[in-house]
């Protein structure tokens, strides 16, 4: 039993203090990496529901539409810094963790 639990620990500490995770999401500035696209996208609501559908490949929830709208309409000045959080806060998630 502790080597299970270990395990999804480690992996959620990596994704949430990795250093090196966080500088490739802050360098991926190419066109065809996500944060781009999303910065490139004509409103928060269209970024929110581009995000989950490849992060999580479904549907956005009303919720989660909600919470990323308001996350980024508070992050208006730095639009392109707010989508990159948003993007390391879901990689971090449980979902992503366990189910992709």
């Amino acid at each position: 039993l502790p080597d299970q639990v270990a395990i999804p620990i480690a992996d959620a500490l990596y994704f949430s203090n990795n250093e090196r995770l966080s500088r490739y999401l802050h360098e991926s500035q190419g066109d065809d990496h996500l944060i781009q696209q999303l910065v490139s996208e004509s409103s928060h609501r269209s970024r929110a529901q581009r995000l989950i559908q490849r992060m999580f490949g479904r549907q956005a929830t009303k919720d989660e539409i909600k919470a990323i709208v308001q996350y980024l309409k508070q992050r208006n000045d730095r639009v392109p810094d707010a989508i990159e959080q948003v993007v390391w806060s879901l990689l971090a998630s449980a979902e992503f963790r366990f189910n992709h």
